[in-house]
């Protein structure tokens, strides 16, 4: 049954979903979420006040985004393979790889930097991609600060966080106040 929160003084949207299946709602429900979420996101990104001499470091790629002055982090390096064999990578934590160029997904953008960063140390038995995170920057000079600050900035195993190994503190913690604003009443 589908309610129109909006009608109810919340203000929220619905959205109608066609699938008629369980798994069909469930991915296109997590489909229409994720697109409001990104253009949220875009919006966050475009409309935000970047000082001279500093970069805005955002979750995930920034490829796509025509602004100059911005860092991505990636946390999931499994999906695209930049390099031969990712999988010999060094497992020493603050082990950084050579720059690669990525190229522009649009003609209104420029190419990206990027470079891989061993968050943490990986022990033998552990995936390739253990504590291994991508950045991304417009300006190759910008990765050596980026990394320092990644470095600086990462998570420890007592974070309370299953994603300490790739992930940054400070995007943790805007995760975790993010959160706590939610409404209990839209959990799914």
């Amino acid at each position: 049954m589908l309610t129109d929160l909006s009608r109810q003084g919340r203000g929220l949207p619905f959205h109608l979903v066609e699938e008629l299946t369980p798994w069909g709602i469930a991915a296109a429900t997590q489909n229409a979420v994720d697109g409001w979420r990104t253009e949220l996101e875009r919006k966050v990104i475009a409309s935000t006040h970047i000082p001279e001499e500093q970069h805005l470091v955002v979750d995930g790629s920034i490829r796509g985004h025509c602004r100059d002055r911005l860092v991505g982090v990636i946390k999931s390096v499994e999906d695209t393979q930049y390099l031969a064999d990712e999988s010999v990578l060094p497992g020493r934590a603050g082990w950084r790889s050579p720059v690669f160029r990525l190229p522009a997904t649009t003609t209104a953008e420029r190419d990206v930097v990027s470079c891989y960063l061993r968050l943490h140390p990986a022990p033998g038995s552990a995936a390739w991609s253990h504590g291994l995170i991508r950045l991304e920057a417009r300006d190759p000079e910008v990765l050596d600060a980026a990394c320092a600050l990644a470095m600086r900035h990462r998570q420890g195993p007592d974070s309370g966080d299953a994603r300490w190994s790739v992930h940054l503190e400070g995007m943790h913690w805007a995760e975790y106040v993010l959160k706590a604003f939610r409404d209990p009443h839209l959990e799914l």
